[in-house]
């Protein structure tokens, strides 16, 4: 749903799985990537600092990471881009690759 763009059924099954799986960082994460879809920054860090409480996942510090950057909070984007690259498990080459980027080009002055 959330590639298709339906927006608003992803909220509602993120939000369902959130509310029957409470300790899976899973329905966090969803809402996290539907409030980011829509715009909505803080609303989107909001739940992935929740999902990272719960689960701390290289995958979910990378795209905290992404979203500190484009709120332009440098210090906090820089250590999630850290804990991205030295969590369990690791990320896949690829997603390596992008975090190191990422993590240069908030570094840089």
């Amino acid at each position: 749903h959330l590639d298709a763009g339906r927006l608003a059924s992803s909220a509602h099954l993120f939000g369902e799985l959130a509310r029957r799986l409470p300790d899976s960082e899973h329905g966090p994460y969803g809402l996290a990537l539907v409030a980011r879809a829509q715009g909505r920054l803080a609303d989107a860090t909001r739940h992935l600092e929740k999902a990272v409480a719960l689960a701390p996942r290289p995958y979910i510090f990378k795209t905290l990471g992404e979203l500190y950057e484009a709120r332009r909070d440098r210090p906090r984007a820089i250590a999630a881009y850290q804990a991205a690259l030295t969590g369990m498990p690791p990320l896949e080459r690829r997603e390596l690759r992008q975090v190191t980027a990422h993590l240069a080009q908030v570094r840089e002055p």
